[in-house]
């Protein structure tokens, strides 16, 4: 299709090119002189020139026609006269490693990553709003950044900052994780939990003993329930077989047990444990007097196993643990106005004086007198207001519950997870290690489900709770370094070896 004359004068400016460039794109130059030469001065056929080309140069013969009908048809319609050595450098350069690839991509700009996962999380799910979509991403991107991508190219970014398409299930809510209070506790939890680390005894770590201190060993509580019907979740199939699932979860089982780290195991010596097991179905459900007894037992079982230690106990925020006596200071058991259904609280302390928190005719009390006569001024203050108020002061805030006392006065120590995080509770994971086994092996009967429940908590073998304790001490440090709540999981799932380097964002 190309004239000759512009074929001969291709073929000239190659030469001229090649002597003018000498390195510059050096095979396939030289593929092309040698294809033209066998075409011009030998006479060959195109298939025929193309192989004596791969026969001098190494290249491919397919390689060389290709090569060559790009050139010489971007020639077509040219002058002789304006074919020069810019237009021939222009069609010989190789365009390797000038693609967008590797030109830098905003994907992997930190501030964008941090910036995108910001707007992910603000809007991938809005009640009464449509939820985002990958228009509404690639639009942010655009309008933000200034950088204009397709649909398809925004998708692929989702996916690389760690987000999927999510259907609704069950899992981690974070509701109140990062209130003002919450976030306050948590951190004089972590304060506490390293002061108190010295001292805790577990594999790979001697006990640091001030004189008349004795080793810390770490005890977690926890309840859970297993249900007779909950069976697993997934299987292969085909879509011939239709499994039909019974609608309530049946009868259950609640199981409250401790697990301590030193042994990496479930609380027990000398054939007696912790363990209580109850049927809501014939028994009564599990209150604060009931845990009271299980721990009186789980410290008797501890002292005589460990003789020479001090237990730490930790348990979370649930009423039937953070009961308090009735003579215990509590605003929010107090009424604004004296008398009325309010328990007859004992008396404290203010500025050195006693303060009765009863009225000389034996009313408890209200709000407003017990902070008046602090010296507080309560006009226009509500209920809440005024609780708010008085919990600021020591003696309020510092409520020690029953279950503190009981622990305490028998010479150990009691700590509470702050609310929301059972990420911190290592027993928390021993009953997902022992629910997959009893869901495989239940059939929807309580009788089946009472032996099958010690079996499943059996699975969690000591060298497993030891690296459940390891996993809570790791979100310790990830929070004591600030992380939120949100990105705490990632932090402590990131596996970091020799072998794996990580990328900030990831």
């Amino acid at each position: 299709q190309c004239e000759r004359k512009t074929f001969d004068m291709g073929h000239e400016r190659i030469g001229t090119y090649v002597d003018a460039n000498v390195g510059l794109e050096t095979h396939k130059t030289f593929a092309l002189l040698v294809f033209s030469t066998a075409i011009t001065t030998w006479g060959l056929g195109i298939l025929e020139a193309a192989q004596r080309a791969s026969d001098v140069t190494g290249l491919s013969a397919y390689t060389v026609r290709k090569w060559a009908s790009l050139y010489y048809l971007a020639l077509i319609g040219t002058p002789p006269d304006d074919i020069d050595n810019k237009m021939v450098g222009d069609l010989l350069s190789s365009e390797r490693g000038k693609h967008c690839g590797n030109a830098g991509s905003i994907l992997h700009d930190e501030e964008f990553r941090l910036s995108a996962r910001e707007f992910v999380h603000c809007h991938a799910y809005k009640r009464g709003e449509p939820n985002m979509t990958t228009k509404d991403f690639r639009d942010w991107i655009e309008e933000r950044f200034g950088v204009s991508v397709c649909i398809e190219t925004a998708r692929v970014w989702l996916h690389d900052l760690g987000f999927t398409q999510k259907h609704h299930h069950k899992t981690v809510y974070f509701d109140g994780h990062e209130r003002e209070y919450v976030v306050a506790y948590r951190k004089e939890y972590v304060n506490k939990m390293d002061e108190l680390d010295r001292r805790c005894l577990y594999p790979g770590h001697t006990p640091e003993l001030l004189p008349g201190e004795k080793p810390l060993i770490q005890i977690h509580h926890d309840e859970s329930t297993f249900y007779a019907n909950a069976d697993q979740s997934s299987h292969w199939g085909d879509g011939a077989l239709s499994i039909l699932k019974q609608k309530s979860l049946g009868q259950s089982v609640m199981v409250s047990d401790f697990i301590e780290e030193a042994g990496g195991e479930y609380l027990k010596h000398g054939g007696e444990e912790a363990r209580l097991h109850l049927e809501t179905q014939t028994e009564e459900y599990f209150d604060n007097e009931k845990l009271l007894v299980q721990v009186d037992k789980a410290i008797d079982i501890f002292e005589a196993k460990y003789p020479a230690a001090q237990a730490l106990f930790l348990f979370d925020n649930a009423p039937s643990h953070k009961k308090c006596s009735d003579e215990t200071l509590n605003a929010e058991k107090m009424n604004v106005r004296p008398g009325g259904k309010q328990p007859v609280m004992r008396s404290t302390f203010f500025n050195g004086e006693v303060q009765e928190m009863v009225l000389p005719n034996g009313q408890p009390k209200g709000l407003k007198i017990v902070l008046e006569e602090r010296g507080v001024d309560t006009r226009g203050m509500n209920a809440d207001k005024l609780r708010e108020e008085l919990n600021t002061f020591e003696d309020f805030k510092n409520k020690v519950t029953i279950l503190q006392e009981r622990v305490e006065g028998r010479g150990h120590l009691c700590l509470f997870f702050p609310k929301f995080h059972c990420e911190l509770n290592a027993i928390e994971r021993c009953w997902c290690h022992a629910k997959k086994y009893t869901r495989a092996h239940a059939n929807g009967s309580i009788t089946r489900l009472r032996p099958i429940i010690p079996e499943g908590l059996n699975t969690c073998t000591p060298d497993i709770i030891r690296k459940f304790f390891v996993t809570c001490r790791d979100y310790v440090k990830a929070y004591r370094e600030g992380h939120t709540c949100r990105d705490v999981d990632r932090v402590v799932k990131t596996y970091k070896s020799h072998r794996r380097v990580f990328s900030v964002d990831q």
